[in-house]
């Protein structure tokens, strides 16, 4: 008694079936990227590419015998490729609140600069007086 097999016929076999199988045979298989909802996946994306260069920096750590620089590279190359996300970048979010916190005391410390060096005679850094944060600043 040979068993019926069951076949679909809106299958495509071409790109379903496993090579070196019964063509008759269809594997069922997750469609991972039309299962996950189009949110999900750009999370998943963005985070394999903050992570992914974090991992290889450390391999380069182990390969060179300094574990410190290749993280640093690694860390570098990430920072770089989630600066390049614009409007999605974590750093860029994490600077701009540094940036509010940082700037107004360094905006005075430059225009107190400046003036110093007005006094001393240097008047190449009169720039320095025009530095401003916030809307506007430069």
């Amino acid at each position: 008694m040979q068993k019926k097999r069951t076949t679909y016929p809106n299958a495509d076999r071409s790109k379903r079936s496993s090579p070196g199988r019964d063509p008759g045979r269809v594997d069922h298989y997750a469609q991972v990227a039309r299962d996950l909802p189009e949110s999900t996946a750009e999370v998943v994306s963005r985070m394999i590419i903050r992570v992914v260069p974090l991992i290889y920096g450390v391999l380069l750590g182990l390969v060179i015998d300094d574990l410190a620089l290749g993280a640093l590279a690694g860390l570098a190359l990430a920072a770089a490729l989630d600066l390049a996300m614009r409007e999605r970048s974590l750093l860029m979010g994490a600077l701009r609140r540094l940036g509010s916190w940082v700037c107004p005391p360094l905006a005075v410390l430059a225009r107190t600069v400046a003036r110093l060096a007005t006094r001393l005679g240097l008047g190449g850094l009169r720039g320095l007086c025009d530095v401003r944060c916030g809307i506007g600043g430069t």
